[in-house]
């Protein structure tokens, strides 16, 4: 071989070296530019839903600052960095980062950050925060912050009532907090000294100790029938200690029964027996429709819908089929109870009932849940308390800026060959292919000789 033809063949090879090595930097190049992935799964598991997608394009126009409180070692940062990412493709100017509460505490004092995986929304001047969000969250912040709401609970005081402020287990102050996240107001009211503020979007009664007198009970009754949302939670005691709650109740079509709902079901799930484990609820209820996560009631009576009652009422939570309603209250002091089939009533057994005014033309709503605790600072992150009680709350504000994600789930679908896909497969693999390049061996193999 002579030596201009060996360095022509390397001046080849460099060539097509440097040609290489150029493409991969151009493609490195656009690939950083246009940071994109590809799903390729049938069901676009792996991809924002259409919802998030056109939420966010709505918001193009404008700057959306997104903060994460994430430990710097955590996988769910990894995951939630993934989705940012994602969503900032899509809405161009989504700009984020991701804090850790343990090396910036001042910072996280600063924005009132007592989560972690907190992630805080700031958009034309507003705010809006979540806790371990998923896409529903996520998607519902933005709505949130696109469709702003004045909306103000105020949650009734003066008959022993565990107060919204109050820091201790019995107090409200978590709630208070997760309502305030969402720009809910919030604040007590003294029924007899100020009535119902007209600025009330939603009333609280969170476990009266004391009865209440009729003109206060009117004036819910008012505050109702106008279209606005009432949640009553009325701890067991016994039938005199309810009396004037009974029969205000019964006008609306709801039962309130002196007992305790007993469900030994909960030692299974490392819980007390008088806290019934709750996993069934009404599907057919615009309130419990996408509810699913379990719930625990601590020390809860039963509530029903009246026999007779309009299709207006509701039972909307049910405890398991193992529980029963413990009527024996002295008993169950005790710790004595056992079920009894002649006094003790068995599971499931209704624990909260949703209604709305029996005249199509009125919009109010009510909730009665027989036990106030599940909202306390004690319980309210247990299992999926803060959400029941948060979805209770915007159904009752008649606030549906709540997005639901359609959640495709990829499934197992068998590729079954037909008799003849078989046989070609078979043939293609065993026959054809080997067939191919024994033939394009041989003719590579004359080629070379006949050029020699």
């Amino acid at each position: 071989m002579s030596r201009i033809r060996r360095f022509f063949i390397r001046f080849e090879i460099l060539g097509v070296s440097v040609l290489l090595l150029a493409t991969f930097v151009m493609l490195l190049a656009l690939m950083i530019g246009h940071n994109r992935r590809w799903d390729l799964t049938q069901e676009k598991i792996y991809s924002l839903s259409r919802q998030t997608v056109k939420i966010l394009k709505s918001m193009q126009g404008s700057p959306l600052e997104i903060l994460a409180f994430y430990p710097t070692k955590d996988e769910n940062k990894t995951d939630i960095d993934v989705f940012l990412k994602e969503a900032a493709i899509i809405q161009g100017n989504l700009k984020y980062r991701f804090y850790d509460p343990q090396k910036q505490p001042a910072l996280t004092r600063e924005l009132g950050v007592k989560d972690i995986y907190t992630i805080l929304f700031r958009y034309k001047g507003r705010e809006e925060r979540i806790v371990l969000p998923d896409e529903e969250d996520f998607a519902t912040a933005l709505v949130r912050l696109i469709h702003p709401r004045e909306i103000e609970l105020c949650s009734v005081t003066g008959h022993g009532e565990a107060e919204v402020e109050d820091v201790s287990e019995k107090g409200l102050s978590r709630l208070t907090e997760a309502l305030r996240d969402r720009n809910l107001k919030v604040r007590s009211i003294l029924l007899a000294a100020e009535g119902i503020p007209s600025s009330c979007s939603v009333v609280l009664v969170p476990g009266p100790q004391k009865n209440w007198t009729r003109d206060e009970l009117e004036l819910i009754r008012k505050f109702y029938v106008k279209g606005k949302g009432v949640l009553f939670l009325i701890d067991p005691t016994d039938k005199q200690s309810s009396l004037v709650f009974d029969d205000f109740l019964q006008s609306f079509g709801v039962k309130i029964s002196s007992n305790v709902i007993v469900d030994k079901m909960s030692r299974a799930v490392g819980g007390d027996f008088l806290v019934p484990f709750v996993n069934h609820y009404n599907p057919e209820h615009p309130l419990t429709r996408n509810f699913q996560e379990p719930t625990f009631f601590p020390v809860t009576r039963t509530v029903d819908p009246l026999e007779g009652a309009l299709n207006n009422v509701s039972a909307v939570a049910f405890s398991g089929s193992n529980s029963w309603a413990e009527s024996n209250l002295s008993l169950l002091e005790q710790g004595e109870a056992v079920f009894e089939v002649e006094s003790d009533t068995p599971g499931p057994l209704s624990v909260a009932v949703a209604l709305t005014p029996a005249d199509a033309g009125q919009k109010g709503r009510m909730v009665v849940v027989g036990d106030s605790d599940f909202l306390s600072n004690a319980y309210l992150d247990l299992s999926a308390n803060r959400a029941f009680a948060l979805e209770s709350l915007d159904w009752l504000a008649n606030d549906d800026r709540k997005v639901i994600i359609d959640n495709t789930r990829g499934s197992f679908v068998p590729f079954t060959l037909t008799d003849s896909q078989q046989f070609w497969l078979f043939s293609s693999a065993v026959v054809i292919l080997p067939a191919f390049f024994l033939v394009a061996g041989a003719i590579g193999i004359l080629w070379r000789h006949t050029r020699s």
